[in-house]
């Protein structure tokens, strides 16, 4: 060391030359003391001089003819292995470099070399703020942009490349990343994402969660449109690759998947036993489910406990054991592949589950239908554990706790997850029929359906224990009933029994956030309005004043109506801005309102004038200035057939209701009879 020290301390250039060379020889990574007396003899100057002549610029330390690229590489090793002290690494000197680094990279140079570079930005960006910001100015998302694809698969420069990304993800200003780099963006995406696939060791997850991270965040909405746009999506199909390697391990679907993690829990007995002791199927599967997720962390004792407590009926206290830390350990990487795969559904559409693209570096491509299943299968688990977990804790466990409050929030985040998984599987089984293009098996479809069903079941269960337990209110119950919801609406009687039981319960339901209930109502408008076109459905309907309901909401709807006009004509003064208005909902309310106004004879139900006074004066002023001949003829039909059933002279007996009102819903039915007129014209000369 010494005289490596007195080289380093020399006169001439030559001399410091020979110290660096030497001093890399012996200095560790964790020797600390010796590397710093390295980097104070040196000192900065020369370092930055050998730095600038390696790059071609500056006063030189070498005599001309020298190969430049010998003391670059050099110059980049001894700074990387000075930025291994925190200290060396924060100091301005080295906050400096990050940019001719940068400049450095985008020349090119071999694998080694590149890996140096990572490593010293790596090192100065983490150690301060300054130095993170610093590489941000300098354009380093636009170098990490173009260079991480030509790095070698599962190298140390491409690791290094992802937690530089990691740490501005998780450090910088996200809408400014987010809305300034989306093309960059998007090309460290299809780089990490081939990582995800081609990976099999434990950077694997790593990658995992980056992507997860950078696809759902709030901000990627530029992003997501560059990725779409991209012309080559063979990154998709990466993802869809690790998204099944991930879940393929972790779920467990019947006796079968349990009796293949038994193999993996040799050394726990008790559960062999258990298996032959006649527990019920239900314990079973959730029992497969535990073991399976500590099966891979050597949980055995906690694998014992779980067994004693199901050899007991208690079911609830073995779902609760699957909430501890090692089930949590164990899930996180699946549910962080399902918030990716939900991401990626987002931003491909819900065909994503199903395309086929070959890739070279696979030897045996996945099965179509093999990333469908295992995030259904994965979802509809997530969504028996954690509506069990949710039941627990809100119904029996301690409520003094503040935990309790942020667990709560945090399982009903995770909820809404596999709830808008099951929602986007449910579109895609409802597209197959219609699109030829849709590879999907006549098995698969029945497996899917199947699945489904069976979680809708847990779903209205759920429901059933807050009705019980007197709960209206809460945004799990208004999930639940959005999902229950979306798959009423393509089959409109399944669970006919239990939906019909919990119709009443199931339209008071309230967000959070709501004065009454308005989302639950519209979730559930397209069964409502396919059922009604049934007397039973009707009668359904009826037998609990559910068609007051609806009607409360078409009026519901016009209030909104009119306030996002007049929020939009502010905009269009101050802020030039644009309305755009979804008219689905009042369609699907008014065609449910006309369906049992249509069978209100043979319902045999009395219409209560006061139920539609509001609906009158909403659907006149609502069609005031529309010229849609659906919409004036919708309207003037649901005013005639309540007319039918009363007279105006009952109405004007309410003060809501005046000649105004009266004046305006005769003008309806005019135009409705003109535009009825119109039409018959325009069929008869096209015969």
């Amino acid at each position: 060391m010494e005289d490596c020290l007195k080289l380093l301390k020399g006169e001439r250039d030559e001399q410091r030359l020979a110290g660096l060379l030497l001093a890399t020889k012996f200095c560790s990574g964790d020797d600390h003391a010796s590397i710093r007396r390295v980097y104070e003899a040196v000192g900065v100057r020369f370092l930055d001089r050998l730095l600038r002549t390696g790059m071609g610029e500056g006063t030189t330390v070498v005599k001309e003819g020298d190969d430049c690229d010998a003391y670059l590489q050099l110059s980049v090793t001894v700074l990387s292995a000075f930025c291994r002290v925190p200290e060396i690494a924060s100091s301005k000197d080295m906050v400096l470099k990050i940019p001719l680094v940068l400049e450095i990279m985008l020349k090119g140079s071999g694998p080694s070399f590149f890996e140096e570079c990572y490593e010293f930005l790596f090192l100065v960006s983490t150690a301060s703020e300054d130095g993170l910001t610093t590489l941000y100015e300098s354009g380093g998302m636009t170098v990490l942009g173009s260079h991480m694809s030509t790095l070698p698969d599962g190298s140390h420069s491409l690791e290094l490349a992802m937690r530089l990304v990691q740490v501005m993800l998780s450090k910088l200003p996200l809408d400014n990343i987010y809305t300034e780099h989306p093309s960059e963006l998007s090309l460290m995406v299809a780089a990490i994402a081939r990582q995800f696939a081609v990976l099999h060791n434990a950077l694997k997850f790593e990658v995992l969660h980056l992507l997860s991270a950078i696809l759902s965040s709030k901000y990627a909405g530029p992003l997501h449109d560059a990725l779409r746009s991209m012309s080559n999506d063979v990154w998709a199909a990466y993802v869809r690759v690790g998204i099944v390697a991930i879940l393929q391990n972790r779920v467990v679907s019947g006796i079968r998947d349990l009796r293949i993690t038994m193999k993996l829990v040799k050394d726990c007995p008790p559960l062999l036993d258990l298996l032959h002791s006649g527990v019920s199927y239900t314990a079973q599967k959730a029992i497969g489910y535990v073991f399976l997720n500590w099966s891979s962390i050597g949980a055995l004792c906690y694998q014992r406990e779980a067994v004693e407590a199901c050899k007991g009926g208690s079911f609830l206290c073995c779902k609760n054991m699957a909430g501890s830390p090692w089930r949590m350990q164990a899930s996180a990487e699946k549910l962080q592949a399902l918030i990716l795969a939900e991401s990626m559904m987002s931003i491909r559409g819900e065909s994503w589950l199903i395309d086929q693209i070959n890739l070279p570096e696979l030897q045996d491509p996945i099965p179509v239908d093999r990333c469908l299943l295992l995030v259904l299968e994965s979802s509809r688990v997530e969504v028996s554990v954690l509506l069990n977990e949710l039941a627990y804790l809100k119904y029996e466990a301690s409520k003094s706790s503040s935990a309790t409050s942020e667990t709560i929030l945090l399982k009903q985040r995770n909820l809404a997850v596999a709830f808008s998984l099951l929602e986007k599987i449910i579109k895609l089984i409802s597209n197959v029929s219609g699109d030829e293009g849709i590879l999907i098996s006549e098995s698969t479809s029945i497996k899917v359906i199947n699945g489904l069903n069976e979680t809708i079941g847990v779903v209205l269960e759920y429901l059933q224990d807050a009705k019980d337990h007197g709960q209206r209110k809460g945004d799990d119950l208004l999930a639940s009933v959005r999902i229950i919801g979306s798959y009423l609406a393509e089959t409109p009687f399944a669970s006919k029994k239990e939906v019909g039981e919990l119709l009443e319960y199931i339209l008071s339901i309230e967000g959070e956030d709501e004065p009454s209930p308005f989302h639950s109502i519209c979730f559930l408008l397209p069964m409502l309005c396919q059922i009604t076109m049934e007397i039973e459905g009707c009668k359904v309907l009826a037998s609990f004043g559910g068609h007051k309901v609806v009607i409360i909401l078409v009026i519901q709807q016009y209030t909104e109506f009119v306030q996002q006009v007049m929020e939009c004509l502010i905009k269009l003064i101050g802020l030039n801005g644009q309305m755009v208005e979804d008219d689905g909902t009042i369609f699907l309310a008014c065609d449910t309102i006309m369906n049992f106004l249509l069978k209100r004879e043979e319902i045999q139900v009395r219409l209560d004038e006061s139920d539609f006074v509001h609906l009158l004066g909403a659907l006149a002023y609502w069609t005031e200035d529309i010229n849609d001949p659906s919409v004036i003829m919708m309207a003037s039909s649901i005013c005639s057939l309540i007319f039918d059933s009363t007279s105006e002279e009952s109405f004007l007996k309410y003060p809501e209701f005046d000649r105004n009102t009266l004046n305006s819903m005769s003008r309806l039915i005019v135009r409705s009879l003109a535009t009825c007129e119109q039409v018959t014209w325009l069929m008869f000369c096209s015969i």
